[in-house]
């Protein structure tokens, strides 16, 4: 970190992410986990230099629906968000289930301080959360969440 970085700057500069994201699956498409050994450490969130894997290719994939497994990836090559909802020309995203879940909160004005991943929304989109973006986002999300409630196969309905 430079002399005149600061913590704080370090959240707008991505230098935190989960242990934990949900991708999709590159061979069916359904939801795939991707974990990092910190995860398995006990760690949901990491930043550059908390964790000794921080540049490493050591993400595994496994998907929960087909035989799917890959191992030595980087957190650039785990794949696709899972959770993704779009309204018009913005898209809203998710590490993961929980992570959208915390974002839900978010744009419906529900506290948020006390969920695992309040620390990202310091990552989410300022057009997110303006006027009726933001209620056509919410809406968006909840489908996305009834949708993949049951079925993590990837298809709607």
């Amino acid at each position: 970190m430079s002399p005149s970085s600061s913590w704080s700057h370090l959240r707008y500069d991505h230098q935190r992410r989960p242990t934990f994201v949900e991708v999709k699956c590159p061979k069916c498409g359904g939801i795939a986990t991707a974990t990092e050994p910190c995860y398995g450490e006990g760690h949901s969130l990491v930043g550059e230099g908390s964790c000794s894997h921080w540049n490493k290719s050591e993400w595994s994939v496994s998907c929960l629906d087909c035989t799917f497994r890959s191992s030595g990836q980087s957190y650039f090559d785990i794949g696709e968000f899972f959770y993704q909802a779009r309204s018009g020309r913005f898209v809203i995203w998710a590490w993961n289930r929980e992570h959208l879940l915390m974002l839900h909160d978010l744009l419906t004005n529900k506290p948020i301080e006390n969920h695992k991943y309040a620390w990202l929304v310091t990552y989410a989109e300022r057009d997110w959360l303006k006027g009726s973006r933001r209620k056509s986002l919410t809406k968006a999300v909840e489908k996305l969440l009834v949708v993949r409630s049951g079925a993590t196969d990837g298809k709607e309905g």
